[in-house]
């Protein structure tokens, strides 16, 4: 399933300022999986027991390239919450005060209950939650591990053996706690590859939701 993007831009007018916020979301969708797929091929080099110890111990440059393409594509995913918050407030002219953000645009409009906007806001509360609405775990947990990293070094390279005796490895998120908020270690790819994925999903949903309004007219 794909978003009309072509009929979301005539419907707002080809407005430049909203022309360009859809493009500069669907780019940096693009770029987080650029970095992804940037990781996945570095470590699908080391593809023996052998080859994977050697990797860790003594190749730093890969490792900090890993650890780059992480945290580049996390910052995509991240800034993709943002353009889509500036993407609905200004389709629909909603009218929210200071800075606009994928959250605060959630909770105007359930704090709205516009019957207009009843599949919209459905949509984007399994997106991000709102105030009353608790965010996805995974939804949280990039906020946090982006904010999170800003501060504090977060990713470990580890290697682990399987059944077979084979030394694998990967870049782990280490245990955190951001405001209250404890979260285990995590694997990193597996993280971003599944909220990507959930994510991406839904931001198609909330597009096609938003041509829908403007079909209907939002008065």
């Amino acid at each position: 399933m794909e978003s009309d993007l072509k009929k979301l831009k005539e419907l707002c007018g080809n407005n430049k300022l909203i022309s360009q916020i859809i493009e500069s979301l669907h780019n940096r969708q693009d770029y987080a999986i650029y970095h992804c797929r940037e990781y996945e091929k570095i470590t699908e080099l080391v593809n023996t027991s052998d080859k994977a110890i050697r990797f860790f111990l003594s190749n730093d440059v890969e490792i900090i390239a890993l650890k780059a393409n992480i945290m580049a594509c996390l910052h995509n995913m991240h800034i993709t919450h943002d353009l889509l918050g500036q993407l609905i407030c200004r389709t629909l002219n909603l009218k929210i005060q200071g800075q606009v953000y994928l959250r605060k645009v959630v909770t105007h409009l359930n704090e709205q209950q516009d019957d207009r906007y009843r599949d919209l806001v459905n949509l984007l509360n399994l997106l991000a939650g709102s105030t009353n609405i608790k965010a996805p775990l995974y939804f949280q947990y990039l906020v946090d591990i982006v904010n999170h990293s800003k501060h504090r070094f977060t990713i470990e390279p580890k290697c682990k053996t399987n059944l077979q005796g084979q030394v694998t490895w990967s870049c782990y998120f280490e245990a955190f706690t951001k405001d209250g908020r404890s979260h285990n270690e995590m694997d990193a790819i597996f993280f971003i590859n599944t909220e990507y994925n959930r994510e991406a999903k839904l931001i198609i949903q909330i597009e096609n939701e938003l041509i829908n309004i403007l079909e209907i007219g939002i008065g």
